[in-house]
């Protein structure tokens, strides 16, 4: 995929944008109380990357 160049920006202490690798924030969809449902559910995010 070829990527576009953007200029970077900071945002919150993270640098987005130029070369950076893409950041991805995930919530859970789970009640937290579900402990194992909710560690497959961060494994198998981790390993969509």
């Amino acid at each position: 995929m070829k990527r576009t160049e953007t200029k970077p920006i900071f945002i919150a202490g993270l640098q987005l944008g130029g070369l950076n690798r893409v950041l991805i924030q995930s919530m859970s969809s789970i009640k937290t109380s579900k402990i194992e449902q909710v560690i497959t559910q961060i494994n198998e995010l981790t390993d969509l990357g």
